[in-house]
């Protein structure tokens, strides 16, 4: 008898301990601002893409397509959690991701250019790079607590590049789906921090310089892809890489491009198959902030996944800081290859209110 009680009592303490418990970790959630059930998603295609012969990076079949993330007139502010692309072909079969080669994604927004015809400022409307997705990294998941601030009302651009590095026996379409997943601001269960990007290219010295975007050869001077060339006097983002093993530094005049201290929460990297590595170095400290290794699928030509740093307690970024970015190129073939390395930084942007003018929002956003 004395067992039998002993053994209820004890259940009975098991039984409440598990429910404060699971009521403690439910608020915890929330508070830290996990994003509930409130979630919803939009869905972009890029139409379809002509695949009928084999595409280098960066000069493969282009689409472009405008959208706002909800339909309705009312101006609200939606957090943007995670972003997702699927490769599909033209019966939205799922097929491989290697005939990615980047999605850019810009918010519009409205900036000042100075018109040198007629000597004044003008306001004119241009995009601001807010995220990349490339091959090897079809997704970006912020972690939790953290997302990018957008207006119903905004505009985004949706610029899909595809990738073919292998020989085509009979053209085909293929189609890149986008699932954008994002929390209306009154839907939030808890705090959420706004999320602002940076980018950093690594360049290296070359003899001449890359060709401007859509170059048709009306320029009448030396340009394209080339090999880093110590004597040059150009900075080239876009650079061929001989046979071998290579490493590639730069260190960007303006850091990692932050407008405050602050913490990066996000880190992502876009290469080009062969790649190996890409390494971001505080050489103020001498700390390595990120590392980020590249994994290729067995025919090394197309890129399988690619690291990336994701955290809710981040780590200090400074502006007055001066910072290195390398990249590790190795080349087993035996031709030249083509190579670029770029670094995005998703920072907490401690500046942003959404209780602001929404004018300054739509301007300041990122």
């Amino acid at each position: 008898m004395g067992r039998k009680l002993l053994a209820r009592a004890s259940l009975a303490i098991l039984t409440t301990f598990l429910f404060w418990e699971f009521a403690f970790l439910k608020k915890t959630d929330a508070q830290e601002g996990s994003f509930p059930s409130h979630v919803q998603t939009k869905t972009v295609d890029s139409g379809n893409i002509h695949i009928d012969r084999i595409y280098g990076s960066m000069i493969g079949p282009m689409k472009m397509k405008r959208f706002k993330i909800t339909d309705q007139p009312k101006e609200e502010l939606i957090w943007l959690t995670s972003a997702k692309i699927n490769t599909v072909d033209k019966q939205d079969n799922a097929i491989s991701d290697k005939y990615l080669c980047h999605i850019n994604l810009d918010v519009k927004v409205k900036a000042q250019v100075f018109d040198q015809q007629n000597n004044i400022m003008r306001v004119v409307d241009t995009g601001k790079n807010f995220m990349d997705l490339t091959q090897g990294l079809p997704e970006i998941e912020f972690p939790r607590g953290f997302a990018i601030p957008f207006l119903t009302t905004d505009w985004i651009v949706f610029h899909a590049m595809a990738l073919n590095n292998q020989p085509v026996q009979e053209p085909f379409d293929i189609k890149f789906k986008a699932n954008f997943n994002y929390v209306y601001d009154h839907d939030l269960e808890g705090p959420t921090k706004a999320l602002g990007m940076s980018f950093s290219n690594v360049f290296v010295p070359a003899l001449h310089p890359n060709c401007p975007p859509h170059f048709m050869g009306e320029v009448q001077y030396e340009c394209g892809v080339y090999r880093a060339d110590e004597s040059g006097k150009e900075m080239n983002l876009h650079w061929s890489v001989p046979p071998g093993r290579h490493t590639y530094r730069h260190s960007p005049d303006n850091g990692v491009n932050i407008p405050f201290n602050t913490t990066v929460h996000y880190i992502a990297m876009h290469v080009h198959p062969y790649a190996e590595s890409m390494e971001l170095v505080d050489l103020t400290t001498n700390e390595t902030i990120f590392k980020g290794n590249v994994r290729h699928y067995p025919n090394n030509e197309d890129i399988e996944k690619l690291d990336v740093y994701s955290s809710e307690q981040g780590i200090a970024l400074y502006r007055d800081h001066k910072y290195e970015i390398i990249s590790v190129y190795n080349n087993i073939t035996e031709k030249d290859i083509d190579a670029m390395a770029v670094l995005y930084v998703y920072y907490w942007d401690k500046e942003f209110d959404k209780n602001i003018d929404r004018d300054k929002l739509v301007e300041g956003l990122f």
